[in-house]
């Protein structure tokens, strides 16, 4: 029993000689953890405004690509025939379409 009252007396002892350190040291460990805005969610945060970043950047790139050819059929009338055909089966007078499926 005395070592462990011995224990207590030291540490009892050590805080109030380094009181604004332990209150310091106590404060750093609540704001690095438990705090709504601890560091833990705050690397998260970082790492989804990362690959959010990311995905914006590739639907830049596909809105850019989309664009392009967009412009594309405005301008030629023959683009515009051929994505007709390709994507909605579109048709002359007189054709037949006939679909192919791949296994």
């Amino acid at each position: 029993m005395t070592i462990n009252s011995d224990f207590f007396t030291r540490i009892k002892k050590f805080y109030k000689n380094n009181f604004y350190m332990c209150s310091a040291l106590i404060f750093g460990i609540w704001v690095a953890f438990f705090d709504s805005n601890s560091l833990v969610s705050q690397q998260k945060t970082k790492k989804n405004i990362r690959n959010l970043k990311y995905e914006k950047n590739i639907y830049i790139q596909q809105i850019n690509e989309i664009k392009i050819q967009l412009d594309k059929i405005q301008n030629d009338e023959e683009q515009m025939k051929r994505l007709a055909r390709e994507k909605y089966f579109l048709r002359n007078e007189g054709e037949e379409i006939y679909l192919l499926k791949r296994h």
